[in-house]
């Protein structure tokens, strides 16, 4: 025969083998590089979303009613499916005790003219709420408005603040004190002795002798529930503290 068969060596087939590994490595590598840039570009959006807010942020712009003697600005939620979570926010406020009181009480338009520095001055009864900025995650945002009433008759202004913790898909209020409920009495004195300055720590102390009293209220953010319990007028008609949860 004139064909020769050449013989398998060690040598070969180390060769072989070599170049199967290394082949295989490649593999590895590439399904590697590819899983590793897949998690890289999870990470780097979610950083994105962190720094940039409006990354599928709930928008917001502000709404003002001014009439019978009131001002109140509150927040407008943007997106057809905002509906429910907007009348909610109206209803909270508008439906209120403080904004009912006020429109009942028979001298909410009253006014009265007086002269101050030469000048003529016009002064009214008035209630005046404003919002802080919300706190949105993905369920749920909770609003505190905060302001003041003024009765004409009334020795001083008196002191408001009213939330408002609701789905955001649905628009159905939430009671953040809810999850509050058995927390001890020592756990509550001791957040609000820490956050509360000293003219205001007994104040609380009396209102929360056996446990968080009726009338107060709860706004989530994010350190826990922020908890707004009602005192005497002079210490400013209501003292909060956070409640870690």
């Amino acid at each position: 025969m004139n064909g020769k068969t050449k013989k398998t060596t060690k040598s070969n087939m180390r060769s072989v083998a070599q170049a199967r590994s290394e082949a295989n490595i490649c593999r590895s590598a590439a399904r590697f590089s590819a899983s590793a840039f897949r998690r890289l570009s999870v990470m780097l959006l979610a950083l994105v979303c962190v720094i940039l807010p409006s990354c599928g942020e709930l928008k917001y712009s502000d709404k003002t009613y001014t009439e019978e003697n009131m001002d109140i600005t509150y927040p407008y939620f943007e997106g057809d499916d905002c509906a429910a979570l907007n009348e909610t926010v109206r209803a909270a406020l508008f439906d209120s005790d403080e904004v009912r009181n006020f429109l009942e009480d028979e001298e909410h338009t009253a006014e009265r003219t007086f002269v101050f520095d030469g000048e003529s001055c016009v002064e009214r009864s008035s209630l005046k709420l404003s919002y802080e900025t919300p706190y949105i995650n993905d369920g749920y945002v909770s609003i505190v408005f905060k302001g003041y009433f003024n009765i004409l008759s009334a020795a001083h202004p008196s002191n408001i603040v009213i939330t408002v913790n609701a789905d955001i898909k649905t628009g159905e209020t939430i009671d953040p004190l809810r999850e509050l409920d058995g927390t001890d009495i020592d756990t509550l004195k001791l957040a609000a002795s820490e956050q509360l300055g000293e003219d205001y720590i007994n104040g609380a102390f009396e209102a929360l002798e056996e446990g968080i009293p009726s009338g107060s209220l709860g706004a989530y953010e994010s350190g826990g529930v922020r908890v707004f319990v009602p005192v005497i007028h002079p210490l400013g008609d209501y003292v909060s503290f956070v409640v870690k949860r």
